[in-house]
């Protein structure tokens, strides 16, 4: 069975913090990561700062691993697709809604990379689905990325 996610909101962060801990009954572990907005692209979120809920994590000897999570180190930015789950907010897609930003060293720009090759899917200003084009492999830059993006959400 497989669940398709539409992204509610867009933004670009920087990991802040991040921390595992046990569910109430210690059956499950969960990695709770801050994030620093830095940019709201699409959707709005209500502060500077929110806590992305991931399956898995390390809490003392016990550790959980979930195949396909994403994965944000503490100082990463990153561009984030996410949907709101309850209090926290989830990477659409588990790690497709999260693009890794680095600094090319010889150009100085920031690039945009995928943690998959799949696709993410989001809703455009009109309410239809859309998609970004398969560039498997090819670099983007930050703002070609965003510009891509945002063309797709006012179609």
């Amino acid at each position: 069975i497989s669940r398709e996610y539409v992204c509610i909101f867009f933004i670009i962060g920087k990991a802040i913090k991040k921390v595992s801990e046990w569910n109430g009954d210690k059956t499950k572990i969960f990695t709770y990561t801050t994030i620093e907005v830095t940019t709201n692209v699409k959707g709005v979120t209500e502060t500077d700062t929110i806590t992305i809920k991931e399956a898995g994590g390390v809490v003392g000897d016990a550790g959980m691993r979930v195949d396909g999570i994403a994965d944000f180190k503490t100082g990463e930015e990153s561009v984030i697709f996410l949907i709101k789950h309850g209090q926290h907010y989830m990477t659409v897609g588990m790690m497709q809604g999260k693009y890794s930003i680095v600094l090319d060293p010889k150009s100085g720009k920031k690039i945009v990379h995928p943690s998959t090759s799949r696709k993410v899917k989001f809703m455009n200003a009109n309410g239809k689905e859309a998609s970004l084009p398969d560039k498997q492999g090819a670099e983007t830059t930050l703002d070609d990325f965003l510009l891509e993006i945002k063309s797709h959400l006012k179609k």
